[in-house]
This record gives structure tokens, sequence and C-alpha cells, in this order.
């Protein structure tokens, strides 16, 4: 309504930032609705607004190609991403010739830029640009501020993507360290502290240390209740990843209430057609029935076992028992949805790519992961951005891997 309103007397205020602005808000308010295709025609609706009032070298224009890069990523249009960004890299080069710079931009870009090389599963060029943000950050700021957690946190997420626990543990216990000092001196952003323990759970979920993740995912929610509120998608991920780590120390009926809660906010805020709330359907039917779950989590098990053999060198330990988990995973056709077991046998082959490469057995190695993509592509809705994720890194691993052979 308020946009409306400016719309009609625009000739009248004659205040084209307002206007802008109204549209900035109704765009980062269908974002949190999940509704990303109506929130992309509005951000660029904004930068057409920009580019006439500013032309393009304007530090505006940067900060709202980045948000259009945003909501690209989250549609998996990373293609589109990286063309956006390479532009935004362009206008930030000529800014500083101008003497008109502004290095937050660079870095935000920058970051964006790392997330989408992850997500196509190019770790190095992902690690190369979260390697000059902090460069950056250090160079004007200095080690103690939220830029290089965040760059720090970015590197440990790249770790633990690849298995690599305690270089992201090491990464991590050095944001925490910026983290305690910016607290100290009445910096801290709580916001950032959250997404470092968040992170931090997930490494100690993937090291078994359950009892760990719990804690830490319980502190994440206690920030967000204070920052956000109880109902907000963050709110509702970190809801499901703590169900996940009840379920695996065996505490299914904590795991059912945590994942109720998940599902209840998604249902509230996002609506029950949004992919992050349509995706829990079938998970929340099965927690109905807890001894299906017994035998899953016993499957989730050997699979961690086999990515901590994997990551300590012990490949034929790992294969053995990653096929186990196959095998276990097998076993649990008979509840009431598949989509999800089926989805993580989709994962162990991925898992058993990633040996095969280490093996050096490249032909297995692209069984495997062609094996995994057939899976993706037969049990999961093209809606679903993390099995989107998965796909796009498949089809990157299985280039390379040809490349390699050939």
């Amino acid at each position: 309504k308020a946009l409306d309103i400016k719309l009609e007397y625009l000739p009248i205020i004659n205040n084209e930032i307002e206007v802008t602005d109204l549209y900035q808000y109704l765009a980062s308010t269908w974002k949190r609705q999940g509704r990303l295709s109506e929130a992309t025609k509005v951000q660029k609706l904004v930068l057409a607004r920009l580019l006439q009032l500013h032309g393009e070298d304007h530090f505006d224009v940067v900060v709202s190609y980045n948000c259009i890069v945003g909501l690209l990523i989250e549609q998996n249009r990373l293609g589109d991403a990286i063309q956006m960004l390479d532009k935004t890299i362009e206008i930030c080069n000529r800014l500083e010739r101008q003497g008109d710079f502004n290095v937050g931009h660079l870095t935000i870009t920058l970051n964006n830029k790392a997330k989408v090389r992850q997500i196509q599963g190019d770790f190095e060029a992902a690690f190369d640009a979260f390697t000059r943000i902090l460069k950056i950050e250090i160079q004007l700021h200095g080690e103690v501020n939220s830029g290089v957690v965040i760059a720090y946190n970015g590197i440990a997420e790249l770790f633990l993507e690849q298995n690599m626990l305690g270089d992201a543990l090491h990464m991590l216990d050095k944001s925490i360290e910026i983290c305690n000092r910016l607290q100290r001196q009445g910096n801290l952003d709580m916001d950032t502290l959250a997404r470092t323990l968040y992170i931090k759970a997930k490494v100690r979920q993937k090291q078994g240390d359950l009892e760990a993740a719990t804690g830490l995912f319980t502190k994440v929610l206690a920030i967000q209740m204070e920052r956000v509120g109880e109902m907000d998608p963050a709110t509702a991920d970190t809801y499901e990843q703590l169900a996940a780590a009840y379920d695996e120390q065996g505490m299914l009926e904590d795991g059912k209430n945590a994942l109720n809660k998940a599902f209840e906010i998604r249902r509230k805020v996002l609506g029950d057609s949004h992919p992050m709330t349509k995706r829990l359907v079938p998970i929340v039917e099965w927690h109905s029935d807890l001894s299906n779950l017994e035998l899953f989590y016993k499957a989730q098990a050997l699979k961690e076992q086999g990515l901590r053999m994997a990551a300590e060198g012990d490949l034929e330990k790992a294969m053995e028992l990653f096929q186990q988990a196959l095998n276990s995973y097998k076993e649990t056709f008979s509840c009431s949805s598949k989509i999800a077991v089926v989805y993580e046998i989709a994962v162990v082959y991925e898992n058993i790519s990633a040996v095969k490469v280490d093996q050096g057995l490249l032909e297995e190695a692209i069984a495997a992961s062609a094996e995994s993509l057939k899976i993706l592509r037969r049990t999961s809705g093209d809606d679903d951005a993390d099995t989107k994720r998965r796909m796009e890194a498949h089809r990157s691993l299985l280039k390379r891997l040809l490349e390699n052979r050939d």
C-alpha cells in the first residue's frame, strides 16, 4: 500500500530513493516467504531504477546486483549468478580506479562468488575467494572484526563439505576466539556468532560428538529466539538440525518434537506449497513410526564412520562401511517414506565416488557419481534446492573426472 501511494505521488514528492527502498522492503519480505521468483523480479526493478538514477558505476548498483545474485543462488541459477558477479567485480574495479570505492561491496561480491563455486563443487576457486576476502579484511580492519569471522566460517564450511573436519574446527576456533574478543569490546554481532556455532555444531555432529552438537544447536536457537523470534526460516533450520542430532543419539521422541516444530514454523512462515515445507512432509510422516528410524540411524552411523575413515586415509575400511550403510538403508524400505532413504543412498554413492578418486580409480569414481546423480534425478523434486546443488556438484565432478580420464 505504501508503494502504491509513493508511486502515485512520485511526480510531486520527487523522491526516487524512498520508492526504491520500498521495493527493497517488498523484495526482502517475499524472499523470507520463499517467493523467490517474485522477489527477483522486484529486485530487477530496483536495479533498473538505480541504473536510471546513477548509471552503472555506483555503489548502490553493486549492492543491487548482489541482492539479485543471492536470490539467483537460492534458485540454483548459478550460471546467471556468475555472469552477474563478474559484471559486479568489473564495476568495483572501475570504482576503485575512480577513487569512489567501498571495499565492503567487493567482499560481499567475492563472498557470493565463493558460495556459487562451492555449490558447483569448485572448492579451490571458492577457497581462493574466501582467502582474498580474509586478506582484505585483515589489511583494512585488523583480525578482530566480523568480516574476518565470516571469511573463516566460509572456509570452515568448505572444509566441512570435503570432510576435512579437523581443518574446519581450526577455522571455527579462530572465529570463536575473535567473537569472544568482540564481545569484550561490546562489538559482537550475534547473528555472526550464531552462524559460527551452527557450523561448529554440524562439524561436531559429523564427528559423532552428538552431545556437543546438541548443546551448540540449543545455543544457536537461544540466540535466534532473541534476534528473529521463533517464526523465522532460520529458526526452523536449526530445529531440523537439532532433530537429527537427537535422532542419532536414539532420543527419537525429542527428535520428533523438534522436527514437528520445524515443520510447524515452515508451514506458518513459508506456506504448505514451499519446497522447504514439502521436503519435511515425508520425514514427519516417517517419525510417526519410530521403529523405522532406529534402522535408518544405524545406517547413518555407518555412513559417518565411513566418512571419518576416509578422512583418516583408511580408504578400504571406508568402502566397507559405505557398503554396510547401503545395505542398511535398503533394509528400511518397509517404512512409509522411501524418498529420504533413497536420497541417503545417493549421498553414500557420492561418498564412494570421492573415495574412488582418492584411490585413483577414475572409472569406478565416474560410475558411482553417475549412479548418485541418476538417483537424485529420479527421486527428488525439481524445487528442492539442496538436491539441485548436489546435482550441480555431480555434474561439475563428472566433467572434471572425464577430462582427467581423457
